[in-house]
């Protein structure tokens, strides 16, 4: 009999999103990010996927969500309701913290924009496609 209370491993770089019950792995990248010298890879947790390009704008707190215009990626810690204005304008957010049931991963499904979440913080004016 298998023992069930152990965890499986799987490889290291994967990122996992279960669809319909079943999970889904991926290992490719998530955003192409173009960053001003060379390229890198951006990798998360998919929350929705899809494809999104426009300028990084990170927002740490509510008083800079002004700085986010429509098409550009949203870069935060962490999403609240009060991101919602931001999050309308966005083209796709990425957060450094959250998991599947988090508020940036629910509003992006209901918005249908492309989300990756537990990633690190980008720069302000990279390039995400």
């Amino acid at each position: 009999m298998k023992n069930l209370s152990k965890p499986k491993a799987y490889p290291a770089g994967l990122s996992c999103v279960t669809v319909n019950g079943k999970a889904q792995f991926f290992n490719g990248p998530i955003f192409l990010v173009n960053f001003r010298s060379d390229h890198k890879k951006l990798k998360g947790q998919i929350a929705q996927m899809g494809r999104a390009q426009g300028r990084a704008k990170i927002v740490t707190k509510v008083s800079q969500l002004s700085k986010v215009q429509k098409g550009d990626i949203l870069i935060t810690y962490m999403t609240n309701p009060n991101f919602f204005p931001a999050m309308i304008k966005a083209a796709a957010f990425v957060t450094d913290e959250g998991g599947l049931t988090c508020h940036a991963a629910i509003v992006a499904r209901e918005m249908k924009k492309p989300c990756v979440i537990g990633t690190q913080i980008l720069k302000d004016g990279d390039l995400c496609k």
